[in-house]
């Protein structure tokens, strides 16, 4: 082996550059991983899966043949098929099983332009529901916007007459 003037041997690393080296890469992955940007926030999901729903109802109505409606209110939603000249829930199937917002999640409702306190139907009488957005077997709908939000955030989803879903996030400034 060929030594060194001195003496030592020159193959290999010492232990404590092994170790600075590895010191090093951790800082880097760190301040990588820091910088990232953040996950998104369980308003922002729950906006998104609303909206896969909406379009899952309105293609659900073209593939079916039905006309499918959606009752949406200040604490959930809901999926009904009209069948034999009645609404009947959709639950059975959990594409379709209603939803309860979160806790602290503001609902506000616009149906064809009209701002309306509750989309829902009479929830009293299971047998007098009548879905407000309805998802034609045609393609048509009936318009619609949901507005969610809550303290930090805020997203839109609409529905236009020919059964195009938006998803929209609204951001101050």
């Amino acid at each position: 082996m060929p030594m060194s003037a001195t003496g030592n041997r020159s193959a290999g690393y010492t232990l404590t550059e092994i170790l600075v080296v590895v010191f090093i890469m951790g800082l880097t992955a760190g301040s990588v991983v820091l910088s990232l940007p953040e996950s998104r926030s369980g308003l922002h999901d729950e906006a998104l899966a609303f909206a896969a729903r909406m379009e899952l109802a309105a293609q659900e109505s073209v593939m079916t043949g039905e006309i499918v409606g959606v009752t949406v209110s200040e604490a959930d939603y809901g999926f009904y098929r009209y069948r034999r000249g009645r609404w009947l829930a959709m639950g059975r199937d959990s594409s379709f099983a209603p939803a309860r917002w979160s806790d602290g999640t503001a609902v506000f409702i616009e149906r064809e332009g009209t701002a309306l306190d509750n989309l829902a139907g009479s929830k009293d009488r299971p047998d007098r529901i009548i879905p407000a957005i309805r998802f034609e077997p045609i393609g048509a709908a009936t318009p619609f916007s949901v507005i969610l939000s809550d303290a930090d955030e805020e997203f839109r989803i609409t529905g236009d007459a020919a059964g195009t879903i938006t998803f929209e996030e609204r951001r101050d400034g």
